[in-house]
Formats: structure tokens, sequence, C-alpha cells
């Protein structure tokens, strides 16, 4: 998942991922994990950016703050699937076996 004000800045400004991190002062891998939302945003991350784009470091907070968010949302929503799944098998195991009873009680 990407940091898409990240990205939409650094092609806006015509910068290469390493060319952005120079300017962050941090390593290359450093940014695009920042950029692809594998790593969490810093206050001072979201500061050396503001300095670079002009745009409040907030933005950029908030932004790496929303896709955590939704990281959190599909982890919760894939558990509740799986839940459900595993209710759903019980369940028909649970038919099968009240068919069957029935069955065997009019034999």
């Amino acid at each position: 998942m990407e940091n898409v004000l990240m990205q939409v800045c650094r092609e806006m400004h015509n910068l290469t991922k390493r060319q952005v991190a120079h300017k962050m002062g941090i390593p290359t891998p450093e940014y695009y994990e920042l950029e692809t939302a594998k790593i969490s945003m810093t206050r001072e991350h979201g500061k050396a950016l503001e300095a670079i784009y002009n745009i409040k470091f907030n933005y950029f907070i908030h932004a790496s703050e929303q896709i955590e968010e939704i990281r959190t949302l599909r982890e919760i929503i894939k558990q509740q699937k799986e839940e459900l799944k595993r209710l759903n098998q019980l369940m028909e195991g649970g038919y099968e076996f009240i068919h069957q009873s029935k069955q065997a009680k009019a034999s």
C-alpha cells in the first residue's frame, strides 16, 4: 500500500525516491519503506517532507495514520471472515447431525 500523498508530491516535483531520501537526510531504503507504508512516519519525517514540499507536516502524519487504520481494519475483516467460515462449517456439521438423527429415528 502506497502513501499516496508522498508519492504524488514526489512525482509532481519530478523527484526520484533516492533524491527525496537524500533531501530528507535518510537512507534510500528507509524512504522506500515510508512511501510504501512499511514503517510509520515520525514527526521528523513529516518535518523533512514539509521542508521539501512546503506542505504542513501534519498532512503527511495524518496520511500515514490513515494507512495504518486501513491495515488494522483489513486485519479485523480478515479475522471475522475466518471466524464466519469456521461457524458455517460448524453449522453445516450440526445440520448433518440433525438430519442423520432424524433419519435414524424414522428407520
